[in-house]
């Protein structure tokens, strides 16, 4: 009997585009961007907190969770005005973070604990899901179509 194996390849693309958005997509940018620095700070106490009085790590799932139960409060409703893709990606680079700094700290190099992000250091970026290319326009959810110059 004449075993055989199948290898597949997955290739991942990516695509560095520069935009020209207008004002009111200059400001969603501007809103998005402080979102994900809200979203890492929340995180990032959260996890602290529970590291010190309980000593457990709390998981993106539970970041998660408290995140939409805040979403109910009224007080949050901003977070509705940008894309949810903003907070679940600055969460899911704030548990990337926190993992590698406990792995660096077992494997005895200079641990670098995640730093809280300040309001006044920069403009800001934020991460994004679901982009979709469209020849010369790029689709980003929330913000519509953009015309960019792509760099291949």
């Amino acid at each position: 009997m004449k075993l055989t194996t199948k290898l597949t390849t997955k290739i991942i693309r990516s695509y560095k585009v520069e935009l020209a958005p207008n004002n009111k997509q200059r400001g969603i940018f501007m809103k998005s961007a402080g979102t994900a620095r809200w979203a890492w700070n929340q995180g990032l106490g959260r996890k602290k907190e529970a590291y010190e009085v309980e000593n457990k790590t709390l998981s993106f799932v539970d970041l998660s969770r408290a995140i939409v139960l805040l979403k109910d409060d009224p007080k949050y409703a901003w977070l509705y005005a940008v894309s949810s893709c903003v907070v679940t990606c600055a969460l899911r680079n704030l548990d990337k973070a926190y993992s590698a700094f406990f792995r660096r700290i077992k494997q005895g190099t200079t641990p670098g604990f995640p730093k809280f992000k300040a309001r006044h250091k920069g403009i800001g970026s934020f991460q994004t899901q679901r982009c979709r290319n469209n020849g010369s326009h790029v689709h980003i959810p929330l913000i519509g179509f953009e015309i960019g110059r792509a760099h291949v």
